[in-house]
């Protein structure tokens, strides 16, 4: 069910983030998706998400809906999962830091977690709190 604070949220938004978000225009199948992000994530070090309790839970419900003739259609070990979030607080850092605001454009939101995790994993490396990696 969606939740009436979602439906007023959308409601404010333009018709162009509305179109980015729900339109049909440069769109693949779920399963196609779920092929592409699966090769991508395959074996990773790390798999870093904006809360591991949501993003990875909803990737993996996908892999496992989508590709059913999969042997193991996760494609990464459980230790792997990092959530955002936790190296923000420890390099005291914020998401909207630089001035960002999160556009709710996946691809702009993902990429700017990414800058960021990097620079609090910076921030850390140059404090002594953690090694480069190898």
């Amino acid at each position: 069910k969606i939740s009436n604070a979602t439906l007023d949220w959308w409601s404010q938004q333009s018709a162009e983030a509305i179109e980015e978000a729900m339109g049909d225009r440069d769109r693949i199948s779920l399963r196609e998706c779920a092929e592409k992000l699966y090769k991508f994530g395959w074996n990773r070090q790390a798999v870093w998400s904006n809360g591991a309790a949501f993003d990875v839970v909803v990737a993996e419900t996908i892999f496992k809906q989508a590709l059913t003739d999969y042997p193991n259609p996760i494609p990464w070990p459980f230790w792997t999962i990092r959530d955002t979030r936790t190296i923000y607080d420890l390099a005291k850092v914020k998401l909207k830091d630089g001035g960002h605001v999160t556009s709710h454009r996946a691809v702009d939101d993902a990429e700017r977690q990414a800058i960021v995790v990097q620079e609090a994993y910076m921030k850390l490396m140059k404090a002594g709190m953690v090694e480069p990696r190898k």
